[in-house]
């Protein structure tokens, strides 16, 4: 069993973690699961350039991963940011974790 988290703003964050190719080539890989199906569809998914048909694939391999319980999800990782009003350009990168990079605070 591991416990951890992972998350992108790409679906294609599957791939390194339940794609045999990355079997003892990737650490996130450690699942270890080999189906060709899933194999097939983390590689079109990789490469389809259509939004509505990667939305299709990766729904399809999601279910295969559920299916197989090759990860069981305990909980969804929440942000929350309290801040002042003079805060501007606070933002959330795509994995929810605070980024200030732009941050500033305006004049009272």
């Amino acid at each position: 069993m591991v416990l951890g988290w992972r998350g992108g703003s790409d679906p294609d964050v599957m791939r390194p973690l339940f794609h045999s190719a990355f079997f003892g080539k990737s650490p996130v890989a450690r699942i270890l699961f080999r189906d060709e199906h899933l194999d097939q569809l983390l590689t079109q998914g990789a490469q389809e350039l259509n939004r509505a048909r990667r939305q299709v694939i990766y729904r399809e391999a999601q279910e295969i991963v559920l299916r197989n319980a090759l990860v069981v999800p305990l909980w969804n990782r929440h942000a929350l940011v309290g801040a002042s009003a003079r805060l501007r350009d606070l933002a959330l990168d795509p994995q929810g974790s605070l980024s200030l990079y732009d941050a500033w605070l305006a004049d009272a």
